[in-house]
């Protein structure tokens, strides 16, 4: 729980609430409720190792136990730190808060689902498990129906003394189902009183089986609450395939050798036979479409490619025949057998694998030819076009070698170079030809010797202009996933001047955006500065010319239209402190 102000609670003497009964929950059920739900306490931490910890709280509840471990769960943002933050241990998990009999133990993340703000967590070693809160996917719900939310309002605000806070259970009735563009539900809207802190806790019926997971309130109202619903709960729980990311490994004669990571979704560990299959995308009306129960009908005319499942990962390659395009689109589905054993088909996406790359793996010695310096180096030639952006990258080991790289044009003279300068462990040059003809790309060092990656390919990226650059663009839940948060992002890439300063910024009305910013070594330079309330900034002024990629997510599990600007700025006063 995060920025609530203390809360004074007065008890008018002679008062007294008999807690027998919840409006028609029975009494032993409400006792299994109380116990199954959990007080959350996380630590973060600022990034850069300054400052004091930031301490939040959530709630939860345990879901499953097997061989006497149990699982909880909860809001993914409640154990997700923010921009600028990480988690500095584990979260501790409280059973029997704020009563005589609590427990605290240590819980450890196995599942985080970003997009549908939902996580679970596992406990190991804790006797006589509560009875976990019974979860039914084909209860039905429907508006005016009473429920009620559990959980732990304002943190340890509510607690007494120095104590834990206890559970609080609040009545309401279901108000609303929001539905998706499948016609499925995307959440339950409640009117019982939801505030922070019971972020991640149950929403129930009154004979106590699961409704929903409390999530989010609408500000400006205290009873205007909404519930994740239990069918993305119960998927999670089961196990699926959360994210695909391809990426190029090498290209020979427009044949691409292509690796395939999948992050899974799977608390219990029991996802087997994940397969890829792929296409080329062809028109986006044949592709496969969601029926009326949300599920999809196998990819036609595709190749299949079985990965191999290890620590939440599925992973894979295959060799795919090029068009001569620099890029080509490929469709692309999943399907996997879930814990239930059922076998499942994911959405069609679409991805673009690039040809543009080309990777050599070499080896540096003492005994090569060596450059002016008298350094080790190794030339290649590569056929440049003028007005095309090359991208030029030389990795290695940093226990070996510091990396190097120049480049010529056909008479020798050198056009560019970068010595990995910045605190960056590569060389990279982004290069743009004066005119077509044959390149040498020199690959030497500053020092050692040893085997180092060369990898070249094409970009582009957009000129800001005297305005500067903006776009209006459209976040889909379809888009292909972020690397780094796992989530469906649109990436923009512009070019950037060294030693200008740029603000870049993106406002949405549909969603909470967040940006991050990577270079074209693929490294996350920066994420957002300042953030909420639809709205997402950051500052950079690049140490190198380049093309740099801005990655727009959703902080937020929403989706929609969004406005990106980039804009030079003046640079930023440096002051010096006493």
């Amino acid at each position: 729980m995060r920025g609530i102000a203390p809360l004074v609670v007065v008890l008018a003497a002679g008062w007294f609430v008999p807690a027998t009964h919840a409006g028609g929950i029975p009494v032993k059920t409400l006792k299994e409720l109380k116990a199954a739900a959990v007080y959350i306490k996380v630590e973060f931490i600022p990034a850069n190792g300054k400052g004091k910890p930031i301490p939040a709280t959530g709630s939860g509840f345990l879901i499953k136990v097997v061989d006497g471990v149990g699982y909880i769960a909860t809001n993914s943002h409640v154990v997700s730190p923010l921009a600028g933050e990480i988690l500095s241990s584990n979260p501790k998990i409280l059973f029997h808060s704020g009563t005589p009999n609590e427990l605290m133990v240590e819980g450890q993340i196995v599942a985080r689902d970003p997009v549908r703000d939902l996580a679970v967590l596992k406990v190991v070693g804790v006797k006589d498990l509560p009875r976990p809160i019974a979860m039914d996917p084909d209860t039905e719900v429907g508006e005016t129906m009473p429920v009620f939310a559990i959980g732990f309002p304002f943190g340890g605000d509510l607690a007494l003394g120095k104590q834990n806070p206890a559970v609080t259970i609040t009545k309401g009735t279901i108000s609303s189902l929001r539905q998706d563009q499948h016609g499925q539900i995307s959440l339950v809207q409640i009117d019982a009183e939801i505030n922070s802190g019971n972020s991640g806790g149950p929403v129930v019926d009154e004979k106590g089986g699961l409704v929903g997971v409390s999530v989010s309130k609408i500000i400006k109202s205290r009873t205007v609450g909404f519930a994740i619903p239990i069918k993305p709960v119960h998927e999670m729980m089961q196990g699926k395939v959360n994210a695909v990311v391809f990426d190029t490994l090498w290209v020979v004669k427009d044949r691409a050798e292509v690796s395939v990571d999948a992050a899974l979704l799977d608390p219990l560990a029991k996802v087997k036979d994940v397969i890829v299959y792929y296409r080329p995308a062809g028109d986006p009306k044949d592709l496969p479409k969601a029926d009326q129960d949300g599920k999809f009908a196998p990819l036609k005319d595709a190749t299949e490619v079985w990965l191999k499942t290890l620590r939440g990962r599925a992973q894979g390659r295959f060799t795919l025949n090029g068009t001569g395009a620099e890029k080509l689109s490929l469709a692309y589905q999943t399907s996997y057998v879930t814990a239930a054993g059922t076998k499942v088909y994911s959405p069609v996406n679409v991805a673009a694998i690039d040809y543009t790359k080309i990777l050599y793996n070499d080896n540096l010695q003492r005994t090569d030819a060596v450059d002016a310096k008298s350094l080790p180096s190794r030339s290649f030639f590569h056929s440049m076009k003028a007005g095309k952006y090359y991208v030029v990258e030389m990795r290695a080991d940093p226990k070996d070698l510091d990396p190097r790289v120049i480049l010529r044009d056909p008479s020798g003279k050198a056009l560019a170079e970068d010595d990995g300068a910045g605190g960056v462990f590569d060389a990279m040059v982004v290069f743009t030809p004066p005119t077509d003809g044959e390149y040498e790309i020199v690959a030497t060092v500053l020092k050692g010797t040893g085997p180092f990656t060369l990898r070249i390919r094409e970009d582009k990226g957009e000129p800001l202009g005297a305005k500067g650059f903006t776009a209006t663009r459209t976040l889909q839940k379809s888009d292909p996933a972020d690397p780094i948060r796992l989530v469906p992002a649109q990436p923009i890439n512009v070019l950037l001047k060294k030693g200008k300063s740029y603000e870049i910024d993106c406002k949405s009305k549909d969603f909470d955006p967040h940006l991050r910013l990577e270079n074209m070594a693929v490294y996350n330079i920066k994420s957002e500065d300042i953030g909420g309330n639809g709205h997402s900034t950051l500052f950079f002024t690049p140490f190198q010319d380049g093309i740099y990629k801005i990655v727009t997510t959703a902080f937020d599990a929403n989706f929609g239209a969004f406005e990106l600007s980039v804009k030079e700025v003046a640079a930023p006063k440096e002051y010096e402190v006493g």
